[in-house]
């Protein structure tokens, strides 16, 4: 029978300890020999001599363990000396593992720490502005928005819900809901419960006060036809969990309401009941309710497999040199119009018409997209953002600009002949990049309101409106607000030159905007799953092993068994459109947001580093290169968990 080698381990520990002992106590107690003065009947100066009689000479003059066994070991050399070998082998592997095991231990807990020390100090900011903010009451409105938001969902009419959505939200459940009416169908969410909910991320800075959560909850989610109500999907209506991430947003300005608010449907300004169509205005006051000057907007939702914490305190590159001439320009603006013309540019593909995104984008990104829709026609289905993030801002004339990137997956479809077929599955990084007129200045009571008339606040009737219909002022043309002016895949976005220099990175850190993005800085589990199945295929084969760790690693990252699969298969059919490093300076880059998901709870398995040896292989960066990474991140990680564990906690 073979023993595990834990067993061996653990035995060969206890014997090399116990054999050890002794030595060390007659050391003490008769200058360094087993015996005194080489009388067997000498006792011991200290420890067992207190007894009284004889018989504790008797029983401690007897040979010990290790006497014994050094004995037996010189009698029999040829075995001895191997075993005692082996033995000493094992003892230093039985030291080498519980110490990686209390390096991973310290890990873990430590990035639990600084978690926690990053939520309390933004919950303290909020406090110091908001002294009635209460958690607890907080997740109680939180959780009745998300039974509320799910109801309007299944009913594919979002009237309810819209006064806490930003302009982005908004927009992501109307155009959803525009697909579905098209295709006949509608996504039933029935006996929906929360689980549980907890804020795991705080932030606070001059523009807005920042809480994420996460939501466990369970339901019955199925699809039905418009038409006969047939179950399209789900039949057998299983109730299954999912986890999602919920970001709200509010103004430093705005206080904990002693009355009922937006998620309960009431003005937070005058407190009327709100009746709200697409124009999130209090119809009593006039208060554009959802710009997140008066309550908490939902203004992003994610997987949970797509969310990784935010790296707090990083500056946006180029932003301090537009500050000075405009103090109210924020990032979070940015990245809400960024989620308003994404949607647009999925419905634009959609629809085979550009006119969607006449509205938010310069005619330059409409002429390209029909261009590309002539020659290669694709839709995407299902589509879900993993993270809007502003990269770098730049000064120039005779426009200033933003870079803002979007993650996101989808499955792909390609037209032919009128007829969409599957085309894999595309995860995809894209940077939006908008421009506004110099010396423009942002609105600060402006707040969310990011699909507005820059001039007058009217929302326009029409997506495809390229002009306020009631003041006339262009939408698109930069002059009030930001433009969209080019769409580029994030594989051949550069940092712009102004931006860099404000901000270069150390060659042993990600710079700020890599910090921020998916592919330079950290992952999402969700990310990293797609970049190892896309590094699979490299060489044209996957091994099976490499298929069985991906789905081992998708399980432990609570990734859908159904997303694993579709990404193999088309990764097996050449068809996983994922950004690829494009050259070796970038190929290291994914390697470090690999290793940094990795370590997510504190140790890199075996497996784990196999897999990564491999990636790394494919992507050609040596064995010795990949595993000093490995180890040049842990004793990163090492050294900053245990400066965090050693702060006081709250």
């Amino acid at each position: 029978m073979r023993l595990p080698r834990r067993w061996l381990c653990r035995a060969a520990l206890a014997a090399l300890c116990l054999g050890f002992a002794a030595p060390l106590v007659h050391a003490r107690a008769g200058g360094g020999h087993s015996y005194s003065g080489g009388s067997s009947g000498g006792g011991f100066s200290g420890g067992r001599s207190s007894y009284s009689g004889g018989s504790s000479s008797r029983r401690s003059s007897g040979p010990d363990f290790l006497t014994l066994y050094l004995l037996w070991a010189s009698r029999n050399p040829l075995i001895g000396f191997p075993l005692t070998l082996f033995l000493l082998y094992l003892f230093f592997v039985a030291g080498q593992q519980g110490h990686s095991r209390h390096v991973g231990s310290t890990i873990r807990r430590g990035v639990e720490a600084q978690a926690s020390h990053l939520r309390e100090a933004g919950f303290e900011k909020i406090r110091a502005r908001d002294p009635a903010f209460d958690e607890a009451a907080f997740l109680r409105r939180v959780k009745n928005g998300f039974l509320k938001t799910q109801e309007a969902w299944s009913r594919q009419d979002m009237r309810a819900v819209r006064a806490f959505l930003s302009d982005g939200v908004f927009e992501r459940f109307r155009i959803y809901l525009e697909m579905q009416k098209a295709l006949g169908f509608r996504n039933a969410m029935e006996g929906v419960s929360v689980l549980a909910s907890a804020v795991i991320q705080a932030e606070s800075d001059p523009h807005f006060d920042t809480l994420h959560v996460r939501i466990d909850a369970a339901a019955t989610d199925y699809d039905v036809s418009l038409e006969g109500r047939k179950v399209l999907r789900n039949e057998m209506k299983r109730q299954e969990p999912f986890t999602e991430i919920w970001s709200f947003l509010r103004r430093p300005g705005a206080k904990t309401l002693a009355k009922p608010g937006l998620i309960e449907g009431a003005c937070p300004n005058c407190g009327s009941p709100l009746e709200i169509a697409d124009s999130a205005k209090c119809g009593a006051c006039d208060s554009w309710v959802n710009s997140g000057e008066y309550d908490w907007v939902l203004a992003e939702i994610t997987q949970a497999c797509e969310w990784k914490p935010l790296r707090t305190g990083a500056p946006i590159p180029g932003l301090a040199d537009l500050a000075p001439g405009d103090p109210a320009l924020n990032a979070q603006f940015l990245e809400d119009r960024a989620s308003v013309a994404f949607w647009r540019w999925q419905i634009a593909h959609w629809e085979e018409s550009a006119a969607s995104l006449a509205g938010v984008a310069v005619g330059a990104v409409t002429a390209a997209l029909l261009d590309s829709q002539k020659t290669d026609r694709a839709l995407y289905k299902n589509a879900a953002v993993g993270g809007v993030d502003a990269l770098a801002f730049e000064a120039g004339e005779p426009m200033d600009r933003a870079h803002v990137q979007v993650r996101w997956s989808a499955e792909k479809y390609r037209v032919v002949d009128g007829e969409a077929e599957p085309d894999g599955q595309a995860v995809c990084c894209h940077v939006f990049i908008f421009g506004r007129k110099h010396g423009v200045k942002t609105d600060a009571r402006s707040g969310l309101r990011s699909a507005r008339c820059p001039s007058c606040g009217a929302p326009p009737s029409e997506r495809t409106q390229a002009a306020c219909e009631y003041c006339s002022a262009p939408f698109n043309d930069g002059s009030r607000d930001w433009t969209l002016l080019e769409i580029t895949p994030r594989g051949r976005w550069r940092m712009p030159a102004m931006a860099s220099s404000a901000a270069r990175p150390s060659p042993a850190a990600p710079s700020a905007a890599a910090a921020r993005s998916s592919w330079d800085g950290p992952m999402s589990p969700g990310d990293a799953l797609a970049v190892l199945v896309a590094g699979m295929v490299m060489d044209g084969v996957i091994e099976q092993r490499e298929v069985d760790f991906a789905r081992s690693y998708a399980r432990k990252n609570s990734i859908p068994e159904k997303r694993i699969e579709a990404l193999v298969a088309s990764a097996r059919a050449g068809k996983l459109e994922v950004p690829r490093p494009s050259g070796p300076q970038q190929a290291v880059d994914y390697m470090r947001g690999l290793i940094d998901m990795s370590f997510a709870d504190g140790t890199v398995s075996n497996a784990e580093l196999r897999t990564l040896l491999a990636f790394g292989e494919r992507m050609r960066l040596p064995p010795a290169q990949v595993k000093l990474m490995v180890n040049t991140e842990r004793s990163r990680l090492y050294q900053e968990a245990k400066a965090a564990l050693k702060r006081p906690t709250a």
